[in-house]
């Protein structure tokens, strides 16, 4: 009866924490931004990339849980892989004239684009994580947090009526690291040069899934609306070293 007793006891304080850490993370947002940081690194440890992640014959497209823990592994293996002092500022003023609309590079216009930055821009703007990024300095962490802000912002808009959720995430993440690369570029460091070329990998994969992405008539009508997903290529980070 006493094991009966503890075991109701063991299983209502079980269910008690679950509701008090749902309840704390609905309170601060900052709780499930420090769950997803940490969860992803986990994953990254027991992580055995793929045979063919990297091979050129590859036709299919590259899941970004897998893109972003081949990016999280390379970072680790290399310390001097971390972004500049001072860096988030200078971010934050490239990512206001993306929300702003003033970012005139191809894409950016794009409203679901341009919704995706702004949900990233709250997070990245709370004194928190600005602490934490301004100390631990690593870009896997922006780019994990604009992926997770960017797919709940399409799903909320039900962007995927329109395309692959997915295609559109990797999409989007992939214009948020072309613009980490600008705003690095400005640095002129030849320390980055490691962090750059990274980047530039990890960018010409998600646009190498963004082939993949195949518009029906009706989201044709669509993206030629303005309003929208437009079907154009991107320019990659690369292609201003030609």
């Amino acid at each position: 009866m006493v094991a009966g007793m503890d075991k109701e006891n063991l299983e209502s304080s079980f269910a008690k924490g679950s509701l008090e850490e749902e309840r704390q993370t609905a309170e601060h947002p900052q709780l499930e931004v420090q769950r997803t940081i940490q969860e992803h690194r986990r994953a990254t440890e027991s992580y055995q990339p793929s045979e063919d992640a990297n091979s050129p014959e590859r036709n299919a497209r590259y899941p970004i849980g897998d893109l972003l823990k081949d990016f999280t592994l390379a970072l680790t293996k290399d310390k001097r892989s971390r972004l500049p002092p001072g860096f988030m500022p200078q971010l934050k003023n490239q990512m206001e004239r993306v929300i702003s609309g003033k970012e005139m590079l191809d894409g950016y216009s794009d409203v679901f684009i341009r919704r995706s930055f702004a949900e990233a821009y709250t997070t990245f703007t709370e004194r928190a994580f600005r602490r934490q990024i301004d100390k631990d300095r690593r870009a896997d962490d922006l780019i994990l947090i604009f992926c997770s802000q960017a797919t709940e912002a399409l799903q909320r808009d039900n962007a995927p009526r329109f395309s692959s959720l997915e295609l559109l995430v990797d999409r989007h993440v992939a214009m948020f690291v072309k613009v980490i690369c600008s705003t690095l570029i400005g640095y002129g460091n030849d320390n980055l040069r490691e962090l750059m070329e990274q980047l530039m990998t990890l960018e010409s994969k998600l646009l190498a899934n963004d082939q993949f992405r195949l518009l029906t008539n009706d989201q044709e009508k669509f993206a030629g609306s303005g309003k929208g997903v437009g079907v154009s290529r991107i320019p990659s980070s690369a292609d201003a070293d030609e």
